[in-house]
């Protein structure tokens, strides 16, 4: 696959005609002299080894690569090692350098940042593993460890992107620490650019400065940064252990797991000040704040928060969340849980004019010395609608006395205690609006963080009635993890009668059983290419729909009476009110014996109709032998090219079948051709992947 890799890279590029392949240390001794002898286009590949020596790509646009890219051994990368020497970056990009340049395959350690002056006369220095500037490079299947700056500003201990457009995916990126007065972004600092991250892993990065922020990421006045499935673990910073946004930096944040990191201040997991973004199916988790937001601290910003686990973090004020100063989150679909606050709000903190939305959120399991759920105060007004807050202490929700008076929303929504346990302290509003209850929401495992509803939760159909249904075709849930009150299962899917001799008759059960939590309505049963000797047993559309139970059963009969002189197939359709799987076919054939015979012999030849087609990867060709007779079935490209013999040999009379297996193939429609003795037969299939 890689080796593939390195063919695309090369055949994607207009330099490709003339790439060569410069060997490091067999061509030249140094990583930069092979790049300086190298042209657009090029491939510089490294052998295992250490060199000590700083390089710069110098506005090349190759490929410099280890032996991984090759070999798929993750310990090569490991062995492939440029080290820095404490003298400067290790590997710079600054003469506009494209996504064709492409760094892969190599330890990046030791290095120790690039001066910087401003116009303004100030200085910093910058990019201790890799410094990139107004370049937008590819890397790629690297580590970035162990690198470190030590001076009075340091921006960037791991990777440093300036106006950039690069891509970061499948890399490791830890241990790199800045020190001195002030640090930003131990792992990766990203200022004015578009990073994309994907699949990294940034671990154990310290901004061990007085004043700093984004132990493992800070995005500063960042177009756009997507950060998606990586891990964000054990990092420190004064602000934004994790993660730090600011300025106008509109970040995209899909699938990461944020976990142990911690801060002296503001912000343990992420800290978004000033910026608008997206935190989607992230799990925030063991993170803690010396001050505010152990899981998130958000402060004049509006983000969004979907579908997110928000578990077990610790600070001063806001274990969960933080809303501060204007900021109006909008979150749907989170748990916030076991957080925990030494002051206030265990699970949310919402101060000075923040009014965060909560649709369809649980909030339970939260611990502060006030508003174990939530904390409001200085004019704040969050809304929960659809969201359960159950089993917080002291109590759910709670008004600090000594502020401007704020309020409460709430619709639709199970409150443990009810109204009486919001403490106002007779200096705040509710908005008790339509729908509220007061009743034990029956989690399905509290102990075990499973906050699922049991089929017996009165949350279940009782969310606002007039917002989307939930998944499962019904009226909305109350909570973040909605109950799927229908599923179907239906065993087998695939019958396959023995052989019996003609004119009597076999039959099998097909099991259509209600794996869901609520009752399952079988609306038709429909027969398709079925004749009297294969069938479905068919229901009277009187007695229709049909309804099935939870974890109940409802057995039919599939029948086979052979005969000789008609194929015995049939397709038959079962069709429920299940939302996931409205229609299930179920498939039946059969093997039949003749009155002479131990066989069945087909009276003519023929090749069936594909099935199923269109296929995802699997197609069954089936087709019959009237004689024995050298067979061939072979598939083909719509140009006429043969990909696959499946059948080149000689075959007895009878019927058979055979299968296609399209697996390294792309979607598209091909050819199957038989030839039997004269018998000549063509059908397409379609793939879709």
């Amino acid at each position: 696959i890689n080796i593939i890799t390195v063919v695309f890279l090369f055949q994607s590029s207009h330099y490709s005609v003339h790439a060569r392949i410069i060997n490091i240390p067999d061509d030249h001794e140094t990583i930069q002299a092979g790049i300086d002898a190298s042209e657009d286009g090029d491939t510089v590949l490294v052998q295992p080894g250490e060199y000590v020596e700083n390089i710069d790509f110098d506005g090349k646009q190759i490929i410099l690569t280890g032996t991984y890219i090759f070999e798929d051994d993750p310990n090569l990368i490991e062995e492939t090692i440029i080290d820095g020497d404490s003298d400067g970056s290790v590997v710079t990009f600054e003469n506009e350098e494209n996504d064709n340049a492409v760094l892969s395959g190599f330890t990046i350690q030791n290095g120790s940042g690039k001066l910087q002056v401003t116009e303004n006369r100030e200085f910093y220095f910058a990019g201790g593993g890799i410094f990139c500037s107004e370049a937008n490079p590819t890397i790629t299947n690297c580590i970035i460890s162990d690198n470190s700056i030590d001076e009075y500003t340091t921006l960037g201990g791991g990777i440093y992107l300036y106006l950039s457009f690069s891509v970061i995916t499948n890399c490791t990126i830890n241990e790199n620490s800045l020190r001195g007065n002030t640090g930003n972004g131990a792992g990766i600092y990203s200022i004015r650019s578009t990073p994309y991250i994907e699949n990294c892993r940034i671990v154990d990065n310290r901004i061990n400065s007085q004043y700093g922020s984004g132990g493992g990421i800070n995005c500063y006045a960042t177009d756009q940064a997507i950060i998606t499935n990586c891990t964000i673990n054990d990092n420190y910073a004064p602000r934004g252990g994790g993660l730090f946004c600011y300025d106008d930096v509109d970040i995209r944040i899909v699938g990461c797991t944020i976990r142990g990191n911690s801060s002296s201040r503001t912000g343990g997991g992420i800290q978004m000040i000033r910026s608008e973004g997206t935190i989607s199916y992230c799990t925030i988790v063991g993170n803690s704040a010396a001050l505010w937001g152990g899981g998130i601290s958000i402060h004049q910003d509006n983000p969004t928060i979907e579908y997110s686990n928000i578990i077990s973090n610790e600070a001063e004020f806001g274990g969960g969340i933080t809303c501060h100063f204007d900021s109006d989150p909008i979150m749907r679909n989170c748990l916030i849980s076991a957080n925990t606050s030494e002051v206030r709000g265990g699970g949310m903190y919402c101060k000075s004019n923040s009014s965060p939305v909560l649709l369809n959120c649980t909030i339970t399991g939260n611990e502060s010395e006030y508003g174990g759920a939530v904390w409001c105060g200085n004019n704040s007004s969050p809304i929960y609608a659809n969201s359960i807050l159950w089993n917080n202490s002291p109590q759910e929700i709670y008004f600090w006395e000594n502020d401007p008076p704020g309020m409460v929303s709430i619709f639709h929504s199970d409150l443990d205690g009810g109204e009486d346990d919001i403490v106002t302290n007779d200096n705040g509003f509710v908005e008790w609006g339509d729908g509220n209850i007061d009743e034990d929401p029956e989690f399905a495992d509290p102990e075990e963080l499973n906050f699922s509803l049991t089929a017996e939760s009165p949350c279940i159909d009782t969310g606002d009635p007039e917002v989307e249904l939930d998944p499962d075709g019904t009226r909305a849930d109350m909570g973040a993890f909605y109950f799927h009150q229908r599923d179907i299962e239906v065993i087998p899917t695939n019958i396959e009668f023995p052989a019996i001799p003609w004119g009597e008759l076999d039959s099998l059960p097909v099991n259509i059983i209600n794996t869901g939590g609520t009752n399952l309505s079988i609306i038709e049963i429909v027969p398709a290419n079925c004749q009297e000797h294969v069938y479905m047993e068919l229901i009277d559309e009187n007695d229709l729909p049909i309804v099935i139970e939870p974890t109940d059963t409802l057995t039919l009969q599939a029948y086979n009476r052979p005969d000789p002189r008609a194929m015995p197939e049939c397709t038959a359709l079962i069709v429920s009110d299940d939302p996931d799987e409205p229609e299930i076919v179920i498939e039946m054939s059969a093997d039949v014996m003749s009155v002479d015979e131990d066989v069945c012999v087909p009276a003519f030849y023929e090749l069936s109709t594909p099935f199923p087609n269109p296929f995802n990867s699997t197609v069954t060709l089936k087709y019959n032998l009237s004689n024995p007779v050298h067979t061939s079935i072979q598939i083909y490209v719509l140009s006429g090219r043969m990909i696959e013999s499946l059948v080149n040999h000689q075959i007895p009379a009878g019927r058979h079948s055979v299968s296609w297996s399209a697996e390294g193939y792309p979607s598209g429609m091909y050819l199957v051709k038989m030839e039997a003795g004269e018998f000549r037969a063509i059908t397409k299939v379609i793939l879709t992947k």
